[in-house]
């Protein structure tokens, strides 16, 4: 492996913490748990200099047969217009990513909620802050447009 794709690595998930609070505080926190999930990891990918959310969760109570979640991730552009995601979890393990965003404000917190549904109604929600923090200089050579 080389030593600049090391290091991007080091930047990219330094750069990106799971944080449980509302307010743009850098201190990273620690994840959410709710009645069904605990948040394993959480934080941004980029691809093509797009960022994505990259979510991973652990159940930590048995998901009643036939749950779907619906994720709600913050949209650097417009909070009142989250991206929006189904999943059926699978296993104990579960993976989600948000669509690429355009652009993306540095150093903030975004909201990630997690509704489980059952039947049509909400059994539980699980919500959890992911920090967006890169240093300037990375994300203009990344190609991440700013806010």
């Amino acid at each position: 492996m080389n030593k600049f794709f090391i290091l991007f690595l080091i930047i990219l998930l330094s750069g990106c913490k799971t944080v449980s609070t509302t307010d743009n505080s850098s201190s990273p926190l620690s994840a959410s748990k709710s009645e069904y999930l605990a948040t394993a990891g959480g934080g941004f990918l980029l691809k093509s200099g797009k960022p994505m959310y990259a979510m991973t969760y652990s159940t930590i109570k048995q998901l009643p047969e036939g749950t779907l979640l619906k994720v709600s991730f913050e949209n650097p552009e417009d909070p009142n217009a989250p991206f929006l995601s189904e999943v059926t979890p699978k296993g104990e393990k579960i993976l989600i990513r948000s669509k690429a965003m355009d652009t993306i404000r540095n150093r903030t917190n975004y909201k990630v909620v997690v509704e489980l549904i059952q039947s049509g109604e909400i059994i539980s929600t699980h919500i959890q802050y992911v920090r967006f923090d890169m240093p300037d200089a990375v994300l203009s050579q990344m190609g991440v447009n700013t806010l």
